[in-house]
């Protein structure tokens, strides 16, 4: 094939799978207020039934995170470790040329620069105090939400 062919092709393949992709986002929009308003009528009924069936509902939903974290965090990794054997053997048959030397130093440079951004202890954040804050109020569901969690990501 010829060159600009070539690259034309490859320019309306690239056209088209952005459009796809846009299509499909966009059929996956999710309405806030709807989610919101559902998430809190949830949050109220579980509220306000018995402990028992507060420590069942915060059992089920840790559960449930604590088993889909396991699922993604083992998909990532195997995924992680996979891109890193492809480079280095894609690096072992000279196919790419890695300088690791410079790769070590930006990642060097990288982790002190975001070590430098951390400037408030965690306990300080709004987003822990209100954690905090629904921990307290609600034990029974924070503690069925914890043994859950631990259970999914053991077994």
């Amino acid at each position: 094939m010829s060159e600009p062919l070539e690259s034309s092709l490859l320019r309306r393949l690239d056209e088209e799978m952005v459009e796809e992709a846009d299509e499909v986002i966009s059929s996956l929009r999710i309405d806030r207020a709807l989610m919101s308003n559902t998430l809190n009528r949830a949050m109220m009924f579980a509220v306000h039934t018995s402990p028992v069936r507060q420590f069942g509902i915060g059992f089920g939903v840790g559960w449930l995170s604590g088993y889909l974290f396991r699922r993604v965090s083992r998909t990532a990794a195997f995924l992680l470790g996979c891109s890193f054997i492809a480079l280095q053997g894609a690096s072992a048959l000279g196919i790419i040329n890695v300088n690791w030397g410079r790769l070590s130093v930006l990642a060097q440079r990288r982790v002190q620069r975001m070590a430098s951004n951390v400037t408030s202890r965690p306990s300080d954040t709004p987003l822990t105090q209100q954690v905090v804050g629904f921990c307290r109020r609600h034990v029974y569901i924070t503690s069925g939400f914890t043994s859950g969690a631990v259970i999914a990501l053991t077994f």
